[in-house]
C-alpha cells in the first residue's frame, strides 16, 4: 500500500515543528525584533503552545518517555551553552574589575527576592509550609541569561549604557549557578527540620564548599586549560577555523558532563570556565566576525522555547489537590515582578559604581527575566525529593503516589515556576516594545507641551515679533534696490536705504510691531493693530494674495 509509507515517529513531528517555527520566524525576524521588539522567546512559547498537547497535538514531548529526564538534560545542556557563552562575551578581565559589583548585586538581591517571594507563596498557597515556599523561590531567584539576550545583543542594546549591559550579562549568568545553594538550603531545611546541625553541615559542606566552590575551581581550570590549548594549536598552525570557532560549545559540554559525573555545580562550573576562556579577550578577537556565539544561541533558542510552550502544564495550573488557583498564580506573579528585585536593587544602587542615575537602577532591578535557569532548578529540586520517597533512579517517570511524603510540594513546584516563567517571558520579553513606546512618548509630548507653553507666553509672542521685525527690515531693504554697496561691504547690517516708499513702509512696520507687542504684554488694553501680521508681510514683501510679487 503506497500510504503504508508515511509513517511519522514523534521524533519526525518534532523535527518537522521546529523546522517550521524556525524557517517562518527567520524570513520575519528582523522585522519582528527591530521593529516589534518581540524577541524569539514569546514567538516560539505561543507556537509551541499551539502545535502541543493543549491545541493541535502534533508535538507531545511529555508523550516520549521519562519527560522530567529529558527535559532536565535538555535544559541542563542550553543553560551550559549559554552561560559559557555569555562569559566568553565580558570584556577581558571583567569579573576581576567588576566582581565586586556582580557579587554585590547577585547575592544581597537573590537572599532578599529568595525571603520575600518565599513568604507570599508560604501564604498564598494552602498546604505549603515556609520551608517549601522558600524551595519555590528558590528555583526563580536566578536571571536567565538567555531571556536577558533581548538587552545585552541587538538593536535595543544601542539605548543601554555599556557598564549596565555587561553588569546584567555577567550577573545572569553567575547568579543560575548561585541558585543551586538556595535550593538546596531549602531541601535540607526541609529533610531536616528541627535538626540545625544536619542542616548547617550539609548545606555549608557538600552545596557551599564541594558543588559551589569547587564548581568554580573546575570550570577555572577547565576553561583555563581550553585557552591556552587553542592558543598553542593557533600558533604553530594545527588547528583549521572550524574547530577554532566551535571549541566554545566544546568546553561547555566538558564543563556539564564533569561537573555532573563529579556533583559539581555544572552552571558555576560553566561560567567561570567562560570567564577564564575569555579571560585575555583573544578568543572573541578570532570570533569577532563569524558571528558563531549568537547563530548558535538563536538556534538553541528558537528550538528550547517552542520545546518549552508545548509542555507547559495548563491543567495543573487550576487544581484543587495541588492547592493551586489561577488567581493564586497572578498573585504570586505580581510579588514576583514588584518584589523580588525591584526595591533591593533600588537600596543598592549608591554602592554600584557602574549604576550612574535612578532610571538606570529602576531598570536593572525591573529586568530580572525568569526563564530556562528556573525550570532547570526546579527540576533538580523535585529530584531530590524523589530520592527522600523512592530508591529508584532519579528523576522519575511518574510522580509518586498521592499521600507521600511531600507530595503536594513534589506536585506544585513544577506548575508554579512554569507559571512564573510563562509570565516573565510575556512581560520581559515585552519590556522593550515598551520601552521604545515610552521614550517615543516621551520625546513626543515635551514637544508639544513647549509648542503650546510657547503659544501661550507673551514673552515668547515677543521675542517671536522681535524677530519677525530683524526679518522682514531686511527683506525690505533687499526689495528696494536702494542698498548702498560700499556700506553693505563692510557691514551685512549697515543699509542706506532710499525712497520714500521704504521709508513709510518701515515707520508703519515699527508703529504696527510696537502695538502688537503692546497687546501680547497688556492683552486687556484695546489697543489693535491696524492690519494683521499676514498683511503686513504680504505689503513689506509686495506680495499679493496669490502669492505673486506685485
Amino acid at each position: 500500500m503506497a500510504w503504508s509509507q508515511v509513517d511519522p515517529t514523534k521524533a519526525h513531528v518534532a523535527y518537522a515543528c521546529i523546522a517550521v517555527f524556525c524557517s517562518i520566524f527567520s524570513l520575519v525576524s528582523l522585522f519582528v525584533k527591530e521593529k516589534l521588539y518581540v524577541g524569539e522567546s514569546i514567538a516560539a512559547s505561543i507556537f509551541g503552545l499551539i502545535v502541543g498537547p493543549r491545541c493541535l497535538n502534533w508535538f507531545n514531548p511529555m508523550s516520549w518517555g521519562n519527560a522530567d529526564e529529558i527535559i532536565l538534560e535538555i535544559t541542563r545542556i542550553v543553560l551550559c551553552i549559554q552561560v559559557f557563552a555569555g562569559a566568553v562575551e565580558l570584556p577581558p578581565k571583567y569579573m576581576w574589575k567588576h566582581g565586586k559589583s556582580v557579587c554585590l548585586l547577585t547575592i544581597p538581591a537573590m537572599v532578599a527576592g529568595w525571603l520575600i517571594v518565599g513568604l507570599f507563596i508560604w501564604i498564598i498557597i494552602p498546604g505549603l509550609n515556609f520551608s517549601s515556599g522558600l524551595l519555590v523561590a528558590a528555583c526563580i531567584t536566578a536571571t536567565d541569561p538567555i531571556l536577558a539576550q533581548s538587552v545585552v545583543s541587538g538593536r535595543f542594546a544601542q539605548n543601554i549604557a555599556l557598564p549596565i549591559r555587561y553588569l546584567l550579562s555577567a550577573e545572569s549568568g553567575c547568579n543560575d549557578g548561585m541558585a543551586f545553594p538556595f535550593v538546596f538550603l531549602s531541601l535540607d531545611l526541609i529533610k531536616y527540620w528541627g535538626h540545625g546541625g544536619e542542616v548547617v553541615k550539609d548545606w555549608l559542606c557538600i552545596s557551599v564548599i564541594y558543588e559551589c566552590i569547587f564548581g568554580s575551581f573546575l570550570g577555572i581550570v577547565i576553561g583555563w586549560v581550553g585557552k591556552e590549548a587553542i592558543k598553542l594549536a593557533k600558533r604553530y598552525n594545527m588547528i583549521d577555523k572550524e574547530s577554532l570557532f566551535a571549541f566554545y560549545i566544546i568546553l561547555a559540554f566538558m564543563c556539564a558532563g564533569f561537573s555532573s559525573i563529579l556533583g559539581a555545580d555544572d552552571l558555576l562550573a560553566s561560567f567561570f570556565a567562560g570567564c577564564a576562556f575569555g579571560w585575555d579577550g583573544w578568543f572573541r578577537e578570532q570570533t569577532a566576525e563569524s558571528n558563531l556565539i549568537n547563530i548558535i544561541d538563536v538556534l538553541l533558542n528558537y528550538a528550547y522555547f517552542v520545546y518549552y510552550g508545548s509542555i507547559i502544564p495548563w491543567s495543573s495550573f487550576d487544581d484543587d489537590e495541588l492547592g493551586l488557583k489561577v488567581w493564586r498564580l497572578i498573585l504570586i506573579a505580581v510579588v514576583v515582578l514588584f518584589l523580588r528585585r525591584l526595591p533591593i536593587t533600588l537600596m543598592l544602587k549608591p554602592f554600584l559604581p557602574e549604576i550612574k542615575t535612578w532610571k538606570e537602577a529602576f531598570f536593572v532591578g525591573h529586568f530580572g527575566p525568569i526563564g530556562v535557569s528556573a525550570l532547570f532548578a526546579a527540576l533538580t529540586a523535585k529530584a531530590e525529593l524523589e530520592k527522600s520517597v523512592s530508591k529508584d533512579q532519579t528523576p522519575l517517570p511518574k510522580l509518586p503516589p498521592k499521600g507521600s511524603k511531600h507530595w503536594q510540594l513534589m506536585a506544585s513546584i513544577w506548575p508554579i515556576v512554569c507559571f512564573i516563567v510563562f509570565v516573565s517571558i510575556i512581560i520581559h520579553g515585552s519590556s522593550v516594545a515598551f520601552m521604545m513606546l515610552a521614550k517615543h512618548l516621551s520625546s513626543v509630548i515635551p514637544e508639544t507641551t513647549k509648542k503650546t507653553s510657547q503659544k501661550d507666553d507673551p514673552s515668547t509672542e515677543l521675542e517671536d515679533l522681535e524677530n519677525f521685525n530683524d526679518v522682514l527690515e531686511r527683506q525690505t531693504i533687499k526689495s528696494s534696490g536702494k542698498i548702498n554697496e560700499e556700506d553693505s561691504s563692510e557691514d551685512d547690517t549697515s543699509y542706506e536705504v532710499n525712497g520714500p516708499s521704504t521709508v513709510m513702509k518701515r515707520k508703519q512696520l515699527q508703529n504696527d510691531i510696537a502695538s502688537s507687542t503692546h497687546n501680547a504684554i497688556y492683552p486687556d488694553d484695546q489697543i489693535q493693530s491696524s492690519y494683521s501680521l499676514e498683511s503686513m508681510r504680504k505689503d513689506i514683501l509686495g506680495v499679493n494674495t496669490d502669492g505673486v510679487s506685485s
